[in-house]
């Protein structure tokens, strides 16, 4: 502001002046953080998984069905850190505009498998139901797929994080809805209170019974799902009620070769368990 009258209004611009050059200031710190928090992290981790990677592969000699078990909860724990790693390098990225995606043909049965596979140890670990229910037929789309592998990976982690052992249920099911691809992601758990649905996909929110902070760790997981998401043309969306469970469907546009209209519906499909 360029104000130069020599009473209040001057005042108020100068002071208002040095209020923004403060917070540019704070923004760059912030981003200066969460660069060396990242790089800092992301450290260890690359000796960490390779290690476990090596353990369970019997590099050192064959494991116990115990020390399996445990070595595969802590390579999962391992890949959870470094996702939340990168979900907060690249919403910095996408602030910034500089989060480039590379997309590629895919074959949606074939990702999704691969992904909750990568949970299933996780689930089994804590005696909860992961199941995945694909299409018989389905077209390919074109993404970015370590992306969106990423945005399935947060929102099946959540998930899974609050549904009850034993009777806890997670089910991933992928349908065609008009020439999108949908990807629903459905949980039997504690559900997201009404209050705090509003804010569910902004970042840094700690709702009134922090369920939010719970459920999206950080609070950049469901902020970085919505952002790629949307980088890819598409929308997420979500349905709970407390104590009766969630579900958030994101939906990719278009698919490749769409199918005719008689392909089969998500009622005629087979589930898949991993």
């Amino acid at each position: 502001l360029n104000i130069h009258t020599h009473d209040e209004l001057e005042d108020l611009a100068s002071t208002f002046e040095k209020m923004t050059q403060s917070l540019g200031a704070l923004e760059r710190t912030r981003r200066d953080l969460i660069s060396m928090v990242v790089h800092d992290l992301k450290m260890p981790l690359s000796t960490i998984l390779p290690s476990l990677e090596s353990l369970l592969a019997g590099d050192f000699g064959p494991l116990s069905k115990e020390q399996m078990h445990f070595m595969q909860m802590a390579r999962r724990s391992g890949q959870e850190m470094l996702m939340l790693i990168h979900n907060l390098l690249d919403v910095a990225k996408m602030d910034e505009g500089k989060l480039r995606l590379h997309p590629e043909p895919f074959t949606p049965g074939d990702w999704a498998k691969s992904v909750v596979a990568n949970f299933q140890p996780l689930a089994e670990a804590a005696k909860k139901k992961l199941t995945l229910q694909v299409p018989e037929r389905i077209a390919p789309v074109q993404g970015d797929v370590p992306l969106l592998s990423r945005v399935l990976g947060n929102l099946i982690s959540n998930a899974l994080r609050h549904i009850p052992a034993a009777s806890g249920e997670v089910a991933v099911s992928l349908y065609r809805d008009g020439d999108q691809l949908a990807v629903e992601v459905r949980d039997n758990g504690e559900g997201i209170s009404e209050a705090d649905q509003e804010h569910i996909f902004e970042r840094f929110v700690q709702g009134q019974s922090q369920t939010i902070n719970l459920r999206s760790g950080t609070g950049l997981g469901l902020t970085f799902c919505k952002m790629i998401v949307e980088a890819h043309g598409g929308h997420i969306t979500f349905f709970s009620q407390p104590k009766e469970g969630s579900v958030f469907t994101f939906r990719l546009p278009p698919i490749l070769n769409a199918l005719p209209e008689d392909a089969p519906s998500p009622a005629a499909t087979s589930t898949v368990r991993q």
